[in-house]
């Protein structure tokens, strides 16, 4: 996979905050459909980390050598454990031991929380008392793609930035490097950014399925059981997810449109997929058929911006948003 574009504009700010000594305790990082978080996380914590304070790590001194080896005593990175739908609350009680520990290499502990959005409810509090009572000089860097699923405690003891899309050229060359080809000039950046955001996945094809199932739907080129025999061989946590980063481009291309109807009828999709991914991730094992079978039933509604029906879809799938 290739590297993803560096907000160049961000660190430059991290590292004037860092040399006036005016560091926030927890920062959480953001970016249009989640493209780059994880790249962007890690050359913060390079460059704070950096004996030089230099842009993205000198590269030569002891504590960015130890960086690259994944020796550095002064920092870490949480994530969901493979093969896990979210964030345990154990994985986060270590991370928060760690923050307390005294620094090794100089005055800064730096954890980052990557996909903090799927943290459980547990975890999240256990997040939350070291947010409360920040420990010595430590930054812990959050990424979230649904920045929303985070709970309204923990965001607001965040300070929240936005990574800005890169050029075109840059969205363009790592585009080419992932070996997605050339792109066409008349494809509009908005979409470019979306098609790096697919390409950045693991698995870019299977966002594209749900994105073209999506828009098949609502326009009703397809019928429900035409979309189900689609998804019913894929996996139901990555459905829900890939069906959920759909929605939310749709719903932005939507907003300047005249159909009101079906766009009340998007943003409850949004919510509804938002409500059924979290209970996924918290352990939720509902039957795969009839899950998959309701939500198409659900958006094909929405493209009918029908919303008496939608709030009957909500009530089956015990959905109070």
């Amino acid at each position: 996979m290739s590297q993803t574009p560096i907000d160049v504009a961000l660190i430059a700010d991290m590292l004037d905050l860092q040399k006036q000594e005016r560091l926030p305790h927890a920062i959480l990082l953001v970016a249009p459909f989640g493209f780059a978080l994880k790249g962007n996380a890690k050359a913060i914590a390079k460059s704070l980390l950096c004996q030089q304070q230099s842009a993205n790590g000198c590269g030569a001194c002891k504590p960015c050598q130890a960086f690259e080896n994944q020796s550095h005593g002064d920092y870490r990175r949480l994530a969901q454990a493979e093969g896990k739908a979210s964030i345990g609350v154990d994985q986060v009680r270590e991370a928060c031991d760690f923050v307390a520990q005294t620094s090794g290499y100089g005055d800064l502990k730096l954890l980052i929380v990557d996909g903090a959005d799927k943290i459980t409810v547990p975890a999240a509090n256990a997040l939350l008392k070291t947010l409360e009572e920040p420990q010595g000089n430590s930054l812990i860097l959050l990424t979230a793609e649904f920045s929303w699923a985070l709970p309204a405690t923990i965001r607001s003891r965040c300070q929240q930035r936005i990574i800005k899309p890169p050029a075109r050229e840059l969205l363009e060359a790592f585009l080419t490097n992932s070996g997605q080809g050339s792109v066409s000039s008349a494809v509009s950046d908005y979409e470019l950014l979306r098609m790096a955001a697919y390409a950045e996945h693991s698995r870019p094809q299977f966002f594209q399925l749900a994105d073209s199932i999506l828009d098949a739907l609502i326009t009703q080129q397809i019928d429900v059981s035409q979309a189900y025999s689609q998804l019913d061989k894929t996996d139901t946590l990555e459905t829900v997810n890939s069906l959920l980063h759909a929605t939310e481009s749709t719903c932005a291309r939507e907003s300047d449109a005249p159909n009101t109807s079906r766009l009340l009828a998007l943003l409850e999709l949004q919510q509804v997929l938002g409500a059924v991914l979290r209970r996924l991730r918290l352990g939720s094992t509902p039957a795969k058929e009839g899950l998959i079978y309701q939500i198409c039933t659900l958006i094909a509604q929405v493209g009918r911006g029908d919303l008496a029906a939608v709030a009957e879809s909500k009530r089956l799938l015990g959905i109070n948003t």
